[in-house]
């Protein structure tokens, strides 16, 4: 299985759209296209440690995800980008032999597994009971079973990357699952 880690800022954004997005070409130096990283690590991906909330990977199968320098290689990266992003990646403790890529946007209908970190452990995703609505432009609010889990928004700064922000009051995680009371009680 090869997971696509991101964080809990990001997921009602993928949700919405219904797919997980290439980063944009610009993302890490100026290449043809851009990719959809993954990584074998079944545990968290180095790179993928963020300080914003809650982790969640999607997990798939698909036979386009390849190892990634043969596809960054096909998109236009050069030797140098692919040496510094993997000199970058290490001190973030990731392993570059585990990454992998796919030169192409993935429907979430393609996906295996969605899965969120709580409490050290990983939680599986059933999307058919989250609720996500724009609460205002570029604004989502996340609920699940156990209530409101996320208010995330984002902005899209002159360069045309988008800055992701949370409201910290809203900030449940857990009630993305089923029984949340049970799993925030054990946390």
């Amino acid at each position: 299985m090869k997971y696509h880690y991101t964080s809990i800022l990001h997921f009602p954004f993928i949700v919405h759209s219904g797919k997980l997005r290439r980063s944009r070409r610009r993302a890490h130096g100026n290449h043809r296209r851009g990719l959809l990283w993954f990584s074998d690590n079944p545990v968290m991906e180095g790179t993928a440690r963020k300080e914003h909330g809650a982790a969640v990977r999607f997990g798939s199968r698909a036979s386009d995800i390849e190892r990634w320098r043969n596809v960054a290689k096909a998109a236009g990266y050069g030797n140098a980008v692919m040496s510094g992003l993997e000199r970058s990646g290490r001190k973030m403790g990731a392993t570059p032999g585990q990454w992998w890529a796919t030169g192409r946007d993935v429907d979430l209908d393609e996906i295996e597994v969605i899965e969120i970190r709580l409490h050290g452990q990983w939680w599986p995703i059933d999307l058919s009971v989250l609720n996500i609505r724009e609460a205002q432009a570029d604004v989502l609010e996340l609920r699940g079973p156990g209530g409101l889990a996320a208010i995330v928004g984002r902005r899209r700064t002159a360069s045309g990357f988008y800055l992701y922000g949370m409201n910290k009051d809203s900030y449940r995680p857990g009630n993305v699952l089923p029984g949340v009371a049970l799993l925030e009680a054990a946390g």
